[in-house]
């Protein structure tokens, strides 16, 4: 089963492009899902369950010998745009 990409290829694209145009020699976009589940038992019982997911988007610019990393929980186009 083949996955669809967790962030349009378009934006990542586009995101690149506004990293690079600060000067950076090269650019990457970090796309992180994460979900996780937590079991507490006691004598054999569920004492306690939690669950939760995680979604984010990392960006990195590398200029010379300098490294720049944003990292943002909000996906939105415009708040992905203001890290690049």
């Amino acid at each position: 089963m083949v996955r669809p990409p967790l962030l349009d290829l378009g934006i990542v694209s586009r995101l690149i492009g506004r990293a690079l145009s600060w000067g950076g020699s090269f650019a990457e976009v970090y796309v992180q899902r994460r979900a996780a589940i937590s079991l507490e038992l006691e004598g054999g019982e569920i004492k306690s369950a939690q669950s939760s997911r995680e979604y984010g988007v990392g960006i990195r610019v590398l200029r010379g010998t300098s490294a720049t990393y944003a990292y943002s929980a909000d996906t939105s186009e415009s708040a992905l745009f203001d890290c690049a």
